[in-house]
């Protein structure tokens, strides 16, 4: 069934910080995570969501990855996706945003990278460093001001989004051009095609009239969506034990959603010269 626009599909509403802290209450730690080094300075997620608000930045997404080790719990790597509180994009357009991501367990320092949010879809793509490199900070005592010089840094960068996608939407692929990118896709998650539930095939469905056509951007965002929310299988696909696959489950990991985003623009990169 295809979903139509509409005029709530315009803008995502900012987080307030009890919805933040009920999402990804590592945002909010007093403290990094114990045995941190003398020379790791703390900083909390929390100020830099603060101070990004008061230079016009509002958070709209929250997430963290879920721990097996109990002592992590609260320290672990979390994302924040922000939108310009200034910048309203059309319907059936995009939105650009800056995505951060840290951690309070030692595991990495600040990253801030580029990203774009599909109204039509409600889903949010990750953009390649090929194309606008993303900032790495270090856990040291002048990382605020880094960090917001880095997402003004993107910000001014982002027209160059604006004609990649207008890039991607220009360049038609062959259906055999569109199988190739959607294999390439899948591999993504499954490394052995022999172990997925679908065919890399289905990976091109079509969910909403607004995506359809073989145009690169169409094919980006229908393979993107449906790696990502899972709930496909192919009925006549066998696992090794000889039993019927479950439908693909979707991916919630925080660190496989932003590794297969990444992944996916880069290789619709490597399409975009296709006639």
């Amino acid at each position: 069934m295809f979903d139509n626009n509409s005029s709530s599909n315009i803008n995502r509403a900012e987080i307030m910080d009890a919805e933040l802290r009920s999402t990804a209450p590592a945002i909010f730690a007093e403290s990094p995570m114990p045995g941190a080094s003398t020379r790791y300075t703390f900083l909390p997620t929390g100020q830099i969501v603060a101070a990004m608000r008061q230079e016009g930045w509002k958070p709209v997404e929250a997430r963290q990855m879920g721990v097996r080790r109990l002592e992590r719990n609260g320290f672990q790597r979390h994302l924040v996706r922000f939108q310009r509180r200034d910048v309203v994009a059309e319907v059936g357009n995009f939105a650009a945003e800056v995505i951060l991501l840290n951690s309070h367990d030692r595991s990495s320092g600040y990253q801030i990278h580029a990203g774009l949010f599909r109204f039509v879809c409600r889903n949010g793509l990750m953009v390649a460093d090929s194309l606008i490199p993303s900032v790495h900070v270090r856990h040291t005592r002048h990382e605020l001001p880094e960090i917001i010089e880095a997402s003004f840094k993107i910000l001014g960068q982002l027209p160059l989004l604006a004609d990649q996608v207008a890039t991607f939407r220009n360049t038609m692929l062959s259906e055999s051009a569109a199988q190739v990118f959607a294999s390439r896709a899948l591999e993504l998650r499954y490394s052995d095609p022999t172990r997925s539930p679908i065919r890399a095939e289905q990976l091109l469905a079509v969910r909403r009239s607004e995506d359809a056509g073989n145009d690169l951007w169409a094919v980006t965002n229908r393979v993107q969506e449906n790696l990502l929310r899972g709930g496909m299988r192919d009925a006549s696909r066998h696992n090794h034990a000889g039993k019927p696959f479950r439908p693909m489950r979707g991916i919630r990991g925080l660190q496989a959603n932003v590794k297969i985003n990444l992944n996916i623009w880069a290789l619709a990169e490597s399409f975009r010269h296709l006639n």
